[in-house]
């Protein structure tokens, strides 16, 4: 059944002589006559009845409404995602508030669904006045709508996910003491999406989900919406409890003999005797649905933007079918290869911007490119098909007609996929010798040698690539050859007798793009984006329960859709988190200077150097502990985490090479101002280092959470993956009990988290399996104990 005819099954039911609003759910023969419901249960009009008044008007700002059929699967992440939340707060492990004795587990149900649809038909952003079901009197109510400019979002998981944890999140604006005692707070924020969440008799829920449009006519934009309703067995109820306090399950008896502890999740009690009477068996999936599980629509993606062409990620209207040649495609995970893949295209990129490779003139503005996850996924759709041919339409959110380029390499014998990758980008480039250094003012494709990839890689503008590969197998004269198949896409076509760069001096010209450009401390003929603009999410609150995620599609929220899980992107939201430190004043970003960065990544390879080598009293020798590195994006990030003025860890500081970074702080208070910046550097890292005598070496082997040593930071500092860091430096004055103190602070970025389980290094003799990180890694010249990249293989 199409989403046109579900909504139409919602619609008024109109009699001759009096309207009563019939509710016939979709998937049931259950009918609710919500007027006679609103004679029995109201005070207020009710949402499903319009006899005696109406509760709202259809919002005119809504066009194309579309009601989403949430099947068992939509449901039951629902109940999931609820139900993990509400288990972690009976444990006890939400920090600050107490456990819960008798917090029951949630099951769907269809009363409150129907009362939610009714809600979310109007699409308007107010609660009702009365919601009340056959069996409920007085049902809660979540509210939630995001946004998305000119781009269909069609990931319905992920949009719950998202709203569901942000009420839940709710927790921390609140006292804990809410829970014996529920109460309106005037001038307070938001809490009631959590309380009614957290309701240990919410044993019910319902939920409806629209999708809608806002085409605005003055900016040419179309605004692409979701909104969804839950309902919950019962609302907030003033000077009642929230849940009763105990440890968990241990009064489950409470709501009858029949009541015990979950089999799902341990922490929350359940009816065992009608268990199995409320468990929703999942569907298969619909292929093509409006429901996608973490992908792009790319069938709807195409009809934007593709024209007559055909999208290479739109299931079976790709133009391609899997070549019955190929045996044993394996789609590789690009977390492991996008650094190599960058650095491989800046080198060349840099290398034509200094005018020093043969007749090409020197770039005035050529970008530093940086990684982009879309354009990753689309380039893994056109590999997976093993097809080596070019693709009609490889169309993202944000760019509308990206280049590709394709590299395929046959061979006899299993291949280093790091040093495939290089030749790969090696190819590419040496095109370049089929190529005039006329196409740089008027491209043009002629002769009988293609140089199409070369031209890509050296537009000025092409700021963002996104790379995947495939290996797989093929049958040759019965011989079996090992093969390797990869595409980059690039966010720029480049169009015939267009101009690929802008000819000059050398990163004269960067600021043209803006402000925030500058020249590239890494590869110094590129400019680079110092910090990324990006819409802000705009929080609503229309009430003391309603919040509403303004959604956007900059690179850091992107990122955060992708690698966050839920968390809040330091670069992304207004609310990242964090607050600003209100007894911090006159804060002032210290320039960190490149004598600052050369102390910082001393220290620490002199510390990581030392682990390495087994010169610490316990502590084991490392095998591949790679040697430290500055990265520019991680110190951004940093920057983003000190303007707070706060010594608490924001939520996500992911990059588009890393998923999962660590983070530590370090904070020096003096009556006097010190201005010697290299000094507090000093003692900070020394201090982390020194974290080492809070633990045993037996860490080494899996990284645990062991109250109260501190010792994170120590760990951050010696993890052997961690070959990236980027710091950021601020100092302020500080009022505390009426004196004035000065305060330094400095945040840094490690290229991965501390991980539960996770081994910090593996121990054995000093860098003997440098090459377990690739073929092109050795033992460092400066740090003997340490890997780095040795000479480049060609």
């Amino acid at each position: 059944m199409d989403n046109f005819n579900i909504r139409k099954q919602y619609q008024f039911f109109v009699m001759k002589h009096y309207f009563i609003l019939i509710f016939c759910l979709i998937s049931s023969t259950v009918c609710y006559d919500f007027c006679q419901i609103e004679k029995e249960k109201c005070k207020s009009p009710h949402i499903g009845c319009n006899e005696t008044a109406i509760t709202f008007e259809v919002n005119p700002n809504c066009s194309n409404i579309e009601m989403i059929n949430l099947n068992n699967n939509i449901k039951n992440y629902i109940l999931k995602t609820h139900n993990e939340l509400r288990d972690k707060l009976a444990a006890g492990n939400v920090e600050n508030y107490p456990p819960a004795s008798r917090m029951l587990e949630m099951y769907w149900d269809e009363e409150l669904e129907a009362t939610a649809c009714e809600h979310a038909q109007y699409c308007v952003f107010r609660h009702d006045k009365c919601r009340a079901s056959p069996s409920y009197d007085y049902p809660g109510q979540n509210l939630r709508k995001s946004h998305y400019i000119n781009y269909p979002q069609t990931n319905i998981k992920k949009e719950l996910y998202n709203g569901i944890t942000d009420w839940f999140n709710e927790y921390a604006d609140v006292a804990p003491d809410i829970i014996e005692n529920y109460e309106n707070r005037p001038n307070h924020k938001a809490y009631g999406h959590f309380t009614v969440m957290a309701k240990d008799n919410n044993d019910r829920i319902g939920c409806c989900y629209i999708t809608y449009e806002n085409y605005d006519e003055f900016s040419d934009t179309t605004e692409y919406s979701h909104f969804f309703t839950c309902n919950y067995r019962e609302t907030n109820l003033i000077n009642r409890s929230v849940y009763k306090i105990g440890n968990a399950t241990t009064s489950c008896n409470d709501f009858g003999f029949e009541y015990t502890p979950s089999l799902n999740y341990t922490h929350l009690c359940t009816n065992k005797l009608i268990e199995d009477e409320l468990v929703l068996e999942d569907e298969p999936e619909i292929e093509n649905d409006q429901i996608t599980d973490l992908e792009t629509d790319y069938c709807e993606l195409g009809k934007i933007k593709c024209g007559r062409n055909k999208h290479i990620g739109c299931k079976n209207e790709s133009g391609f079918e899997i070549n019955s040649a190929c045996m044993n495609i394996e789609v590789h995970n690009m977390s492991e290869y996008r650094e190599l893949l960058l650095k491989e295209h800046n080198k060349y990129r840099n290398l034509i911007a200094s005018g020093e490779y043969r007749d090409f003139p020197s770039a005035t503005k050529m970008i530093q490119m940086e990684w982009d996850v879309q354009l990753e996924q689309v380039a893994c759709e056109h590999v997976k098909y093993c097809q080596v041919q070019p693709a009609q339409c490889l169309a993202t959110m944000l760019y509308d007609m990206p280049g590709h380029s394709y590299y395929n390499m046959f061979s006899s014998s299993k291949r280093n996929n790091h040093v495939v990758l290089k030749k790969a980008i090696q190819n590419w480039f040496n095109q370049s010798s089929a190529a005039s250094s006329n196409i740089v003012d008027d491209y043009e494709e002629i002769g009988p040698d293609y140089y199409g990839s070369f031209g890509l890689m050296i537009n000025e503008a092409q700021q963002h690539t996104g790379c995947c590969f495939i290996t797989y197998e093929e049958n040759h004269n019965d011989y079996i050859w090992k093969n390797h198949f990869l595409t980059c896409v690039y966010e720029n076509l480049n169009f015939l007798h267009s101009q690929l760069y802008t000819k000059g001096e050398t990163a004269s010209e960067c600021d043209d793009y803006g402000d925030d450009y500058t020249t590239s401390d890494v590869y110094p003929n590129l400019c680079v984006n110092m910090k990324n603009k990006n819409d802000s999410l705009e929080l609503f609150n229309s009430e003391s329960e309603q919040s509403d995620i303004n959604g956007n599609l900059s690179y850091y929220c992107q990122i955060e859709n992708e690698k966050c899980d839920g968390r809040r992107h330091i670069k992304c939201e207004i609310d990242p988190g964090l607050e600003m430190n209100p007894a911090c004043t006159d804060i002032k970003v210290v320039n960190f200077t490149e004598k600052m960065r050369e102390l910082v990544l001393n220290i620490h390879n002199d510390f990581r150097n030392q682990i390495a080598g087994g010169e610490i009293e316990e502590y084991p020798t490392a095998t591949k502990m790679l040697q430290t590195e500055w990265d520019t994006e991680l110190a951004e990030l940093a920057c983003e985490h000190l303007k707070y003025c706060s010594n608490k860890q924001d939520e996500c500081h992911a990059t588009a090479l890393y998923d999962n970074p660590g983070q530590s702080i370090f904070t020096m208070y003096s009556n006097m101002e010190n201005d010697d910046y290299e000094m507090v550097l000093f003692k900070g890292l020394n201090y982390w280092f020194l974290q080492h005598k809070n633990v045993n070496s037996d860490i080494i082997n899996s990284f645990e959470v062991r109250s109260p040593a501190i010792y994170h930071s120590f760990l951050l500092m010696v993890k052997e993956i961690n070959n990236k860091i980027g710091c950021c430096y601020i100092k302020s004055k500080l009022q505390m009990n009426a004196n004035s103190w000065f305060s330094h602070m400095f945040t840094c970025n490690y290229r991965e988290d501390n991980s539960i389980g996770n081994e910090i290094y593996s121990i054995g003799e000093p860098a003997s399996e440098c090459d377990q990180w690739g073929s092109e890694y050795n033992k460092s010249k400066i740090w003997d104990n340490l890997c780095d990249v040795g000479a480049s293989e060609n």
